[in-house]
């Protein structure tokens, strides 16, 4: 099972099966990026994982007995690389400026000249996975759910401070489809990033402009006090 938040440890155990619940998380409608000069660009940088221990249970069967647990970190650099093509195409997709490219290993001349730099911390996470046909060796289709929470951080270089913080959540359950928990945690980083995106703190963030140089005046003319 490849996914990006979790290892999975295979145990026999009893009982039924868990769900992470708790109450739906809404989408948010992110308003289009018309013209991109009225924002500032941002280098989208790295996503880590600093939730650790036990956040779910894997189950098999029709009636999804607890047969494992997953816990948090470990997942794989493919889960890595989709992650951070999710957080950036939720930019890409209001039009929002993006500097850099999940596709660069190293850090470029258009990238370093960003004002703001934004990485995430994924602080929470609860996965759930159920395989019916695992007992006879599928655990690759099957139905997830997933709850993560990320705390957001954009560096601001012309302060060299970071400018803001900022926890959203993102809940999605999946499906009959393969590879479930990878998708399911796609899709709630998805949603957090938008709800990250959408926040006021972000979009005053995003609209405070670098002040303007002094317009350089002829020789010879002097500036008005």
């Amino acid at each position: 099972m490849r996914n990006l938040l979790l290892a999975s440890t295979l145990l026999v155990m009893v009982g039924g099966c868990v769900s992470t619940g708790g109450p739906p998380i809404p989408d948010v409608a992110l308003p289009m990026i018309t013209d991109p000069s009225t924002v500032n660009p941002i280098a989208i940088e790295r996503l880590v994982v600093q939730a650790r221990g036990q956040a779910g249970v894997i189950g098999m069967g029709l009636l999804c007995i607890p047969h494992g647990t997953l816990r948090a970190g470990g997942g794989s650099n493919g889960g890595y690389l989709e992650a951070m093509e999710t957080i950036q195409h939720e930019f890409n997709a209001i039009g929002y400026p993006v500097t850099t490219s999940t596709t660069e290993l190293f850090t470029t001349a258009r990238s370093e000249g960003s004002r703001l730099r934004l990485a995430g911390l994924v602080t929470d996470v609860n996965n759930n996975v159920c395989f019916p046909l695992g007992g006879f060796g599928d655990t690759t289709n099957g139905s997830a759910d997933a709850m993560v929470t990320i705390e957001w951080q954009v560096f601001d270089s012309l302060t060299k401070d970071i400018a803001l913080k900022l926890s959203t959540t993102g809940f999605a359950k999946v499906s009959q489809t393969s590879e479930p928990l990878l998708a399911a945690d796609e899709e709630a980083v998805r949603m957090s990033v938008r709800h990250f995106i959408g926040s006021p703190e972000f979009q005053r963030l995003a609209h405070t402009m670098t002040p303007s140089a002094s317009p350089e005046l002829p020789a010879g003319k002097p500036r008005k006090s």
